[in-house]
């Protein structure tokens, strides 16, 4: 869908949200009247009917709406968002649903919307694409939107699947929007085309702050997700580079699980590339070490798999940077060993672990903490 469209769609969603009344002939607005905040109530929809086509809107103020059981999502459009709240859509189902576009904040200036996305699969059916937009209108400032996908089961654990042709993940791309996507625990991300249709590049991509002023936050927990897109832009364009003031954050979180390892398998097109970093200043990396985390030096973690040549570099870490944590210190490398013939890989290995002497200060210290305070509590 063209942006000079999108942007008409948002507007007129907007007006819709503030007026409690849907404006596009079979789309349905959420008023909440049963009380009981359930997608499959009818009464809790305009015209007391239950969305089955057009634009849907989910708006009211205060608004928590869920998906549970056997229930799913089956329209074309629905946006999640409001001004002075932030309404709330919470995906527990065992059903398959169907999207064309899932966007989430994008309606107006500070607009606001989450999606707590821990069960069911959004599937493909026809020529859908199954877009997600988290803050991606144009024209508007202000708006924040968070996407959470993941399941602390693996029984429930949450599917996304890419459709048809150019399938996108947009996240805070336009200016004075900030949007976030949170991956953790059990789940399938998958933003690839599987259906092979048009060729338009980029395929499957998911794009974090990638527009002028746009910011976009990927946060990856963990070692349970399976994530597969087939390209990755971190503040830059992926069409047309690095933008101003784009500003893309990835923030990667290795506990006793591992990590979720980002397979980018699209390919190189006219200057583009698999992964796409933003220039100076423009895209970040930033670690941590969850509960559990152990390694050893020389251990390679790869956090980001590319079927390309990863072009540029994070802000401040250039090829063969060091990071520390903790207590351990990770070279870095964009020219690790790939999954992919002629690729490379964003790579941390393991270069210093903290000394033995170092923990037994620490239990030292603990240790001594604890005896004033006894002495304390006995004074």
């Amino acid at each position: 869908m063209k942006i000079q469209s999108l942007t008409k769609l948002f507007l007129v969603a907007g007006v819709s949200c503030l007026m409690g009344s849907s404006l596009f002939g079979q789309g349905q607005t959420w008023v909440g009247t049963a009380g009981d905040g359930l997608w499959a109530t009818a009464l809790n929809w305009s015209g007391n009917a239950i969305p089955y086509g057009g634009t849907n809107i989910i708006g009211q103020s205060g608004a928590a709406v869920s998906v549970t059981g056997a229930t799913a999502i089956n329209v074309p459009t629905l946006y999640v968002g409001g001004i002075g709240t932030t309404p709330v859509l919470n995906i527990n189902t065992t059903g398959t649903s169907y999207l064309n576009q899932l966007t989430i904040g994008d309606a107006g200036n500070n607009f606001s919307g989450i999606v707590n996305w821990t069960q069911g699969t959004l599937g493909r059916t026809g020529n859908l694409n199954t877009e997600i937009d988290i803050c991606h209108a144009s024209g508007y400032t202000g708006e924040s939107a968070t996407l959470n996908f993941g399941s602390t089961s693996s029984a429930t654990a949450p599917v996304y699947l890419g459709g048809f042709g150019s399938t996108q993940v947009y996240v805070g791309t336009q200016a004075g929007t900030t949007g976030t996507l949170n991956l953790t625990g059990y789940g399938t991300f998958d933003t690839y085309d599987h259906v092979g249709g048009a060729s338009t590049f980029p395929t499957g991509n998911i794009s974090l702050g990638s527009w002028t002023n746009g910011n976009g936050t990927l946060n990856v927990v963990g070692g349970n997700l399976i994530i597969k897109t087939g390209t990755l832009s971190i503040g830059t364009d992926p069409n047309n580079g690095t933008q101003s003031g784009a500003h893309g954050v990835f923030n990667a979180t290795i506990d006793s699980t591992g990590f979720s390892t980002i397979l980018c398998g699209g390919t190189t097109t006219a200057g583009k590339y698999a992964v796409q970093l933003g220039g100076s200043g423009h895209s970040y990396f930033n670690l941590t070490l969850g509960s559990g985390f152990s390694t050893t030096v020389g251990q390679v973690f790869t956090l980001i798999d590319s079927a390309t040549t990863i072009h540029n570099t994070f802000d401040s870490l250039a090829q063969g940077a060091t990071i520390s944590n903790s207590g351990y210190s990770f070279t870095v490398s964009y020219t690790g060993a790939s999954s992919f013939s002629g690729g490379d890989a964003f790579t941390l290995t393991t270069s210093a672990v903290p000394e033995p002497q170092t923990w037994v200060m620490l239990f030292s210290g603990f240790g001594m903490l604890m005896g004033f305070r006894r002495m304390r509590r006995n004074g």
